[in-house]
């Protein structure tokens, strides 16, 4: 069946020469799938790009194995990913496959503040010999139901302009007083524009804190669906989001191995990388053998090591 609906395959790097092979044998049926290794273009973001696909996809196929069930990290992230955008389908809707590739057990992945849990999803074991037939048997399945060949995720799930411009004035202004108006894809650009951003920084209620999050897409009810960096998915409004700190801004953040957060203010942004300067914070909290940093020292530190206390603000209160 040629079609243009994107089929998405998650997937451990261990496990790349097998899922390169189910690719192939999708693409010469006339499907559409994507995979890092085949898709990805010299200079593209690696990992806007794959979130972009995922959540652009008509289907995500898991790909399963001993190795990306006990691997932690980026593979995680995706199937977590795949799951909470089952969360704004109907009822019997095909969209993520756990896929075996050898006799693994299925993961205990689930997102508790939706109801979902992997192990609830069918799989199909891609090792038997009508495994491949039982995956399109799902694929065909999907494709000729009600809006088939039409990309899930963002495209599908965003809320018209009415559901968007309902989100606080204040999330429209950004630094320097500059309002957005227009409209990109059916929302206003502010929105967009969040969606667009690699990383922001989300509020924590329990403890009161901001902490470095993704947004994966708009959902139905008009907020953002958000990922924090351990994994956690849940849904957020409009203000319980902002934008990374930019330079000369006061944050918090943890210092090497050391948990523990230290204040700090950003000299330089680079991606998702932060050069700060650490500031004076009281010695005698802190054990000397955790590592500490020396007041104005500078250093190089990855966006999820850091923290807002309470309301976002320029300078220290």
């Amino acid at each position: 069946m040629l079609t243009d609906a994107r089929i998405f395959l998650a997937h451990a790097s261990e496990d790349k020469p097998a899922v390169i092979g189910l690719y192939k044998k999708l693409k010469a049926k006339g499907y559409a799938p994507w995979l890092d290794a085949e898709d990805l273009l010299p200079g593209q973001n690696w990992r806007d790009e794959i979130r972009r696909a995922l959540r652009e996809a008509a289907i995500c196929l898991a790909c399963l194995s001993k190795h990306s069930i006990q691997k932690r990290g980026y593979v995680q992230r995706e199937f977590k990913l795949a799951l909470s955008i089952c969360g704004d389908l109907p009822p019997g809707d095909i969209y993520l496959i756990p896929v075996r590739l050898d006799e693994c057990d299925i993961p205990d992945l689930r997102i508790s503040e939706l109801d979902l849990n992997l192990r609830d999803l069918q799989w199909v074991n891609l090792f038997d010999d009508d495994g491949f037939e039982r995956l399109e048997k799902a694929i065909e399945a999907k494709l000729t139901s009600e809006g088939a060949g039409i990309a899930m995720g963002v495209t599908s799930t965003r809320p018209g302009p009415e559901a968007a411009s309902a989100a606080p004035e204040s999330i429209g202004k950004w630094p320097g007083g500059r309002t957005r108006t227009d409209q990109r894809n059916g929302l206003p650009a502010y929105v967009q524009d969040f969606i667009d951003q690699r990383s922001v920084l989300a509020y924590w209620p329990e403890d009161g804190h901001w902490y470095p999050a993704v947004i994966h897409r708009v959902t139905e009810s008009g907020k953002l669906r958000i990922q924090f960096h351990d994994g956690f998915v849940g849904d957020r409004s409009f203000d319980d989001i902002i934008q990374i700190p930019d330079v000369d801004s006061y944050i918090e953040c943890q210092y090497e191995t050391n948990v523990e957060y230290f204040p700090a203010r950003i000299i330089e942004k680079d991606g998702d990388m932060l050069f700060v300067e650490y500031l004076a914070f009281d010695k005698n909290d802190y054990d000397e053998t955790d590592g500490q940093p020396q007041l104005g020292e500078k250093a190089w530190a990855d966006i999820v090591r850091i923290r807002l206390i309470g309301e976002p603000s320029a300078s220290p209160d």
